[in-house]
């Protein structure tokens, strides 16, 4: 493998000797790699990465995307004087000016291959209960819209269609329930009950939005803490990563699933369905973290609909990981026979935990839209 990579750093101008590599074995999408080459005195550090075309089904059109928006912050930073460089991703490009390399084998089998800056003393955290940390990622989230704001949303390609389109969701759901075997159907039936009764408020922001009642902004649309970069010291957050799914969305996408991931009291797959919940604490240092960055650039709808985000990002990622367990685990990565079954009935437990709690989350969003204005 060192080789290989060696021969793609190539096709981006690295030069020098490479010194050292190694795989980055926790994405779930793409292969991964760091790699050091040195030069002279200089050692220079890089993420190598081959993209998910199984995923990813136009990588020209995704790193478009990826390139525009990194410019478009880089330029903001540079402009006010910040130039820091673990502020924002930098990708590098070919010899023929182009942000990826497509790599053909002698079987004609095609690999988009992409080469960014290793952003070094820095870390990635997957859960925590630091609300100083919570705060940080929610920071980084809310800084990206932010600096995002000004950016034409609707010149970006919609690179995987209708992923956060709840509707779309619920007609996979209900095809994968005509089609579903009997005995997955009898073990999930109470599940997939439940969440044909949530089909209605689970689909309120799509319909709002095609109603013209939410504006389209860039969004993320895959806001896990996970994708923050923190300084390994400090622990303050300096980049949003993983690009791959920016394209037009609604604000509520990205603060819904960041919330949902980091403000639940369980892991997202937990069997233990009493511990699962909202955490109100978390969600305060979240809600604060986000909303710092936006100032008064939210609609009124957009606040107002916030809070509720968190239920419909729940209940739609239930429907997602019931779709793929009533299609035999086709899409979602499993280690045991039922794990997209617990994934489900996990997320439906927190998404009505969310309901439930709903008021207490809204006068935590309307406290922090009035400090926000009040700065």
């Amino acid at each position: 493998m060192r080789d290989k990579l060696i021969e793609i750093c190539r096709k981006f101008m690295v030069e020098g000797d490479c010194i050292d590599w190694r795989q980055i074995t926790n994405g779930l999408i793409n292969d991964s790699y760091w790699v050091e080459f040195r030069k002279g005195q200089k050692d220079r550090q890089f993420i190598v990465q081959r993209l998910n075309i199984s995923v990813f089904k136009d990588p020209e059109k995704v790193m478009s995307n990826i390139e525009r928006i990194t410019d478009f912050i880089k330029s903001k930073y540079i402009t006010s004087g910040m130039q820091g460089s673990r502020s924002y991703m930098t990708f590098y490009p070919t010899s023929d000016h182009k942000y990826y390399f497509l790599d053909t084998n002698d079987s004609g089998a095609e690999s988009y291959w992409r080469i960014s800056r290793y952003i070094e003393n820095s870390i990635v955290v997957d859960q925590t209960n630091d609300p100083e940390i919570i705060r940080e990622i929610g920071h980084a989230f809310g800084k990206f819209q932010a600096d995002l704001a000004d950016f034409p949303a609707e010149t970006l390609y919609e690179t995987i269609p209708n992923f956060h389109f709840t509707p779309s969701r619920y007609l996979d759901f209900k095809k994968a329930i005509r089609n579903a075997n009997h005995e997955r159907m009898a073990a999930a039936h109470d599940t997939v009950e439940a969440l044909l009764e949530l089909e209605d408020k689970a689909c309120l922001l799509s319909n709002m939005t095609l109603e013209g009642k939410i504006p389209y902004r860039v969004t993320h649309n895959d806001a896990k803490c996970n994708n923050v970069m923190l300084d390994e010291d400090t622990k303050k957050a300096l980049c949003v990563i993983d690009l791959d799914t920016v394209m037009p969305g609604i604000i509520m996408h990205d603060f819904g699933d960041g919330a949902r991931y980091i403000c639940s009291t369980a892991a997202e797959d937990s069997r233990d369905l009493d511990s699962v919940k909202i955490d109100i604490r978390k969600f305060k240092a979240y809600t604060e973290g986000f909303l710092t960055p936006l100032g008064e650039s939210l609609t009124h709808t957009e606040k107002e609909y916030l809070a509720y985000s968190v239920f419909v990002m729940a209940t739609e990622l239930s429907v997602r990981f019931m779709t793929d367990y009533l299609n035999g685990d086709i899409y979602f990565k499993k280690t045991y026979s039922d794990h997209n079954l617990a994934r489900a009935k996990c997320q439906l437990k927190l998404a009505e935990s969310v309901l439930k709690n709903l008021d207490t989350m809204n006068a935590i969003v309307d406290e922090n839209t009035k400090v926000v204005m009040a700065i």
